[in-house]
């Protein structure tokens, strides 16, 4: 199977960011923006596997960066968080 995280308010990437064999245990780590309602969305592809979520950090945007002085220039950038994830994990869910 493969295993794809993307942001909520995106249509599903072609890439994949985990590839496991059936029965394997595999960790990863996966860096992925989120949607303005601060969501992400967690494909499967082939079968049923389990998922755990720690989605932790924000990443902040300063005027003082080559990024951050572009959108300043523009006016639309303010050192601000970029937003966490919100992820609803009161019930165990399986994908498949």
């Amino acid at each position: 199977t493969y295993v794809t995280v993307w942001p909520a308010n995106e249509v599903t990437p072609d890439g994949s960011n985990l590839n496991p064999a059936a029965g394997q245990t595999v960790p990863n780590a996966v860096l992925t923006g989120i949607s303005p309602d601060k969501a992400f969305k967690v494909y499967n592809s082939v079968g049923t596997i389990d998922v755990l979520a720690d989605a932790v950090g924000s990443f902040w945007l300063y005027p003082g960066t080559a990024i951050g002085g572009a959108l300043a220039a523009r006016g639309t950038a303010k050192a601000e968080p970029l937003g966490a994830p919100s992820v609803d994990a009161t019930a165990p869910r399986r994908l498949g």
